[in-house]
C-alpha cells in the first residue's frame, strides 16, 4: 500500500531506552544518532519524513523503564521503542506496557529466551540470539575441538547467569564438564584474582561470560596469562 503525500508525516518519533549504568551507553546513542541522520539525509529512505528520538533513561530499575515508556505512549508520532537490553526489564516493558499498548518494543540485547513467545510478547522483536541459542554454539565450538572440560568465569549480571544456566544441560549432553572459576560483581568488576585462578585452572580453554570481557583480557596480559597455551571464548565484544 503506498501513502498519499498527504498521509506521509512529516515528523516521526523513535522511543530509546538506554540504561546509564552500561559502560556502553554513550556508544549505542552515537550509533543511533548517526543512524537517524543518515536517514534524515537521504533522498530514497523517508524523503518527506524527518526522525526524531526520544531518549529515556531507565537507571537499570523496571519501575522507571515502565514509567519512562507508559508516558510515551500518547505520542500519536511515536513509531516504536528501541531497547531495552536488559532481559527482565524487557519483559516487563513488553507485558506491562508494550503489549496492552500494541507498541513494538525491539530491543538491541535482550537473550532470555522466555522473550521469543510470540504469544507472551506479540509486539517484542530482538536483534541478537537468544541465550538458548548463543549456549549452543558455545558448546558446539567445544564439542568441535574436543575440549572436554572448559572454565568459565562470570559477573553477576542476568546475562551471564542466564547464559551459563543455558550451558549446563548441553555441556552434560556430550560429556563436557563447565567449571566456575569465579564470579566477579559486574558493577565494580576485579579480575586480577579471577585471572589468578584461570591460570592456575587445568583447561585448555575458558570462556568469559562477563559484560566487559575486555578488561577481564587486559587483567590477564597484564598478568602473563596471553600464551598459544590457553584458548579463550567471549560471545561478547
Amino acid at each position: 500500500t503506498h501513502l498519499s503525500k498527504a498521509a506521509v508525516p512529516s515528523k516521526l518519533h523513535i522511543g530509546l531506552l538506554v540504561n546509564s549504568l552500561q559502560h556502553n551507553t554513550d556508544q549505542m546513542l552515537s550509533a543511533v544518532s548517526v543512524a537517524i541522520d543518515t536517514i534524515n539525509a537521504s533522498p530514497d529512505i523517508l524523503p518527506e519524513t524527518r526522525l526524531m528520538a526520544v531518549v529515556k533513561d531507565t537507571k537499570g530499575d523496571k519501575t522507571t523503564a515502565e514509567k519512562e515508556v507508559q508516558e510515551m505512549v500518547p505520542d500519536s508520532l511515536l513509531m516504536g521503542v528501541i531497547g531495552p537490553s536488559w532481559s527482565s526489564i524487557a519483559i516487563a516493558v513488553s507485558q506491562k506496557v508494550a503489549t496492552p499498548s500494541s507498541l513494538q518494543l525491539i530491543s538491541y540485547g535482550s537473550t532470555n529466551p522466555d522473550l521469543s513467545s510470540r504469544a507472551a510478547h506479540p509486539f517484542f522483536l530482538r536483534l541478537c540470539g537468544s541465550d538458548l541459542l548463543q549456549a549452543r554454539v558455545l558448546v558446539g565450538v567445544l564439542k568441535q575441538f574436543q575440549w572436554l572440560r572448559a572454565g568459565l568465569v562470570l559477573d553477576s549480571a542476568e546475562y551471564s547467569q542466564g547464559l551459563y544456566n543455558e550451558m549446563i544441560e548441553p555441556s552434560k549432553a556430550i560429556g563436557v564438564e563447565l567449571v566456575v572459576i569465579g564470579v566477579a560483581d559486574h558493577s565494580n568488576p576485579d579480575f586480577s584474582g579471577l585471572v589468578e585462578k584461570t591460570k592456575a585452572l587445568a583447561t585448555l580453554v575458558t570462556i568469559v561470560l562477563v559484560n566487559e570481557p575486555t578488561l577481564f583480557f587486559k587483567a590477564a596480559f597484564k598478568q602473563g596469562l596471553n600464551g598459544a597455551e590457553r584458548q579463550f571464548l567471549a560471545p561478547t565484544p
